[in-house]
């Protein structure tokens, strides 16, 4: 739901998707089977009425002033609807969990609870770190690990081109896209004119992705017999429509592009969430250090402790 509530151009239907992602919480804490979970997604239920309801109950005073649902048509609302503006931001971050409001309990109880039944599930629901405080952040639920993959692409250690690493640290919080149009799949990228192109033209996709299937054959010296044949096997095993198994070439080839020869302007440059919030290129060495540091004195604080290190 949070995915595709993303792409939405309909203020409705962007609350709708985000209720779907709220009841996505919901299971999650139910299925947590423990005491944290299910008071959590109790708490959510209800919850979720009050903060869905009225942002759909705004959506619907909003319409019938504008005469639009059209999200890009609807700015500068603010000034002629000051308290319609104040009273929308209120509930809009009281349903996406703002500490200090109703929406925050019942997830942060979901959370602990998933993390006390499997940690793992949590730190899916949880999204990407970037710094030690992240870290932190995660380990003090009790997580083994944290994937921070976007974070270490961005250092001074790695292979990247220097021209594709400017791109992702001129990436604003904003400025990266949940996109099908790769390979079938959702899949977050920054928003550039390569992933705009491949958005409008949709009805190139099929010949676009045989020729990058062909091209896929020749760089690894695939068969055709071989490469139908895994062609079949994706599809019977992920339970992939043919459309998604003929355009599964696209993303090794369009991500190759950019990642390894460093051809942002023709290539896809697949990222996390916390690309915003990068804006320098350590070396490998450097951001370890600087994380766990970071991250000692976030727990210490936690913990009421001073680290003497």
């Amino acid at each position: 739901g949070a995915v595709v509530a993303t792409m939405q151009r309909d203020l409705k239907r962007l609350v709708a998707y985000s209720s779907v992602a709220h009841l996505g919480f919901i299971v999650l804490g139910t299925f947590s089977l423990n005491t944290e979970g299910l008071e959590g997604s109790l708490l959510q239920m209800v919850n979720h009425g009050v903060s869905t309801g009225a942002l759909f109950l705004l959506v619907g005073m909003i319409y019938e002033r504008c005469h639009t649902r059209q999200i890009d048509k609807l700015g500068g609302l603010q000034k002629p609807a000051p308290i319609l503006a104040a009273v929308f931001t209120v509930v809009m971050l009281s349903s996406i969990g703002l500490p200090g409001l109703n929406g925050f309990v019942g997830e942060f109880l979901i959370l602990v609870g998933a993390f006390n039944a499997h940690r793992w599930w949590a730190v899916a629901a949880a999204g990407g770190r970037t710094d030690g405080r992240g870290l932190a952040a995660v380990l003090a639920f009790g997580a083994d690990a944290v994937a921070m993959g976007t974070r270490f692409l961005l250092t001074a250690d790695s292979d990247v081109a220097d021209e594709v690493k400017a791109v992702y640290l001129s990436t604003s919080v904003t400025g990266t896209v949940v996109t099908r149009a790769v390979d079938g799949a959702p899949q977050r990228v920054v928003a550039t004119d390569v992933v705009a192109r491949l958005e409008r033209s949709r009805l190139l996709a099929f010949p676009r992705a045989a020729l990058n299937a062909l091209r896929f054959r020749r760089l690894t010296s695939t068969s055709l017999r071989e490469l139908v044949a895994e062609g079949l096997r994706m599809r019977r095993s992920s339970e992939m429509t043919w459309s998604q198994v003929a355009m599964a070439a696209n993303a090794p080839m369009l991500t190759r592009a950019s990642m390894v020869e460093g051809r942002a302007e023709v290539g896809i440059l697949p990222t996390g969430q916390g690309v915003g919030a990068i804006a320098e290129l350590p070396t490998c060495a450097e951001l370890i250090d600087r994380t766990m540091a970071e991250a000692t004195v976030a727990l210490d604080r936690v913990s009421g402790t001073t680290s003497e290190n």
